[in-house]
């Protein structure tokens, strides 16, 4: 006699259309370069809408520069507020307290 199961799950909330929740991840040094020599990538993804954006870097240091202007960016695009950053915890994001706690966003 087979039986099933529920799974029960926590219920994610999402942000409204007037909000952005993000996911961003840095990836490299990929072992071929691109044909500018870019080894990083930056990969954006809105959580509302799915838009993903990448962004091609030489550097890892180059992160802390693209995001304070995609943040700045999203916000005038859309005329929405960034309501979450959702991040690995890695050590680049750890160095960006102080825009965070500007509360530009």
């Amino acid at each position: 006699m087979l039986r099933s199961r529920k799974f029960h799950t926590k219920r994610r909330e999402f942000p409204t259309k007037k909000e952005i929740m993000i996911s961003y991840s840095i990836w490299g040094p990929h072992k071929t370069p691109t044909h500018f020599g870019k080894r990083f990538f930056l990969t954006i993804v809105d959580d509302y809408t799915r838009y993903t954006w990448l962004f091609l870097m030489n550097h890892k240091s180059e992160t802390k520069h693209l995001l304070e202007s995609f943040i700045i960016f999203a916000q005038n695009q859309f005329q929405a507020s960034i309501k979450t950053i959702c991040v690995d915890n890695g050590l680049k994001f750890i160095l960006m307290y102080d825009f965070f706690s500007q509360k530009r966003y």
